[in-house]
């Protein structure tokens, strides 16, 4: 995976020196990724649904929207109604799809003249006519068949009967797209994918053979995409394809890399403290850290509620950057604050740059590094930095 190296500059006046944890977000990278998937996309006669639900894969979504809209892409995706709200007060104007499941019960609560709603039951259909009648409005939807996921969506063809009957007796929802979702397109192996396509195939059939039009058709997401550019013999990016991770700078898998792929996030923090710790002394909680001789352990105030999980401290191999040089951790990571080891680092003080994701020199930790170090995802990694880590964008006038 190609990674861009930057060096990392001094605080400055810019930088909160209260408390200097905070997140970068290079607005450049989301941007050229857009670009790149937004022309693999173009390849397959389709066109790029960027996702930026989850506040941008925590990234923030209005920043990302704006880059990859910038980079090409024609629609937005959030899960919620109110994550697409948040969009439109910021001024975003192209088409967004809301990909979660709607309770019926709550569906007037919905600002319903400006997002794309998903259905795949006749229950939601009927709360949003009733909707739309009481407004005097039409309701676009997307209906979700679910073709092996066993998450969201239409199961079978008479869930999906069912679904098409209450789009016929409801004039003010509109049928606008179709879609599914694919749950092991990351894997080298390809045949549960197959099966997927097939089987919404079979469905798109239905739904043409009975005098209804599927309208939008989309199913790839961004491993799908990577795949399909790859191997003519899986075409399944139909009219729009859903990109995520790939977006924000990762590959779903090593199974799908992407060449030319920027990670978009840095994470950094600073040196508060610095302490020698003598032979014998525990560090943190619990003492699971013991030194066999004298060490200097620099604290960094970051800790688990900012997202920067207690079970990376688990991870021998778990370290960040300082002054270019792999700095392990030491004991338990606590809620607000961590300490690493910095003996073998001359001259490390106070108020020196610690980086926790993103490049220094020639060392980079990633969201890989990061997600192996604490057993999950790089999707997990992002998405889990909280909102008291300042969010500051660089590399962008949008």
């Amino acid at each position: 995976m190609s990674i861009r190296k930057t060096k990392i500059q001094p605080m400055t006046g810019n930088l909160p020196m209260i408390r200097p944890t905070r997140v970068e977000v290079d607005l450049a990278a989301l941007c050229s990724n857009a670009r790149q998937l937004s022309a693999l996309a173009t390849q397959k006669n389709a066109k790029l649904m960027a996702v930026v639900k989850a506040d941008g894969y925590g990234h923030g979504a209005v920043q990302v929207a704006r880059a990859a809209l910038q980079g090409g892409a024609a629609w937005l995706a959030v899960s919620l109604p109110e994550e697409g709200e948040i969009l439109r007060q910021a001024g975003v104007a192209v088409p967004i799809l809301v990909l979660g499941a709607l309770l019926p019960g709550a569906t007037h609560m919905i600002a319903w003249d400006n997002l794309s709603l998903t259905v795949f039951d006749s229950e939601t259909v009927e709360a949003l006519e009733m909707l739309g009648a009481a407004r005097g409005c039409q309701i676009r939807v997307h209906v979700k068949l679910d073709t092996g996921m066993n998450r969201i969506g239409a199961k079978g063809m008479q869930a999906l009967d069912a679904v098409m009957a209450a789009l016929d007796a409801s004039p003010h929802v509109v049928w606008e797209g179709t879609y599914t979702h694919f749950a092991k397109a990351d894997d080298a192996d390809l045949s549960f994918t197959i099966q997927q396509i097939e089987r919404f195939e079979e469905m798109l059939a239905h739904i043409r053979e009975t005098g209804h039009a599927p309208g939008l058709i989309h199913a790839a997401n961004s491993a799908g995409l990577i795949v399909s550019a790859a191997m003519s013999r899986l075409d399944c990016c139909y009219d729009l394809v859903r990109a995520g991770i790939a977006l924000y700078g990762y590959a779903p898998s090593e199974e799908t890399l992407l060449p030319g792929l920027q990670p978009a996030l840095s994470w950094k923090t600073a040196v508060v403290h610095v302490k020698e710790v003598h032979a014998g002394e525990s560090i943190s909680y619990g003492g699971r850290y013991t030194a066999e001789e004298t060490r200097r352990i620099a604290t960094l105030p970051v800790g688990y509620a900012d997202g920067f999980h207690r079970a990376i401290g688990n991870d021998e191999d778990a370290h960040v950057l300082i002054r270019g040089r792999r700095a392990p951790l030491r004991g338990r990571v606590c809620m607000d604050q961590c300490m690493v080891d910095v003996t073998d680092i001359p001259d490390v003080t106070v108020g020196d740059i610690a980086v926790l994701l993103g490049a220094y020199d020639d060392e980079q930790i990633t969201a890989d590094d990061m997600g192996q170090w604490c057993g999950t995802i790089h999707w997990e990694i992002l998405t889990s930095i909280g909102p008291r880590v300042e969010r500051i964008y660089i590399n962008g006038n949008w």
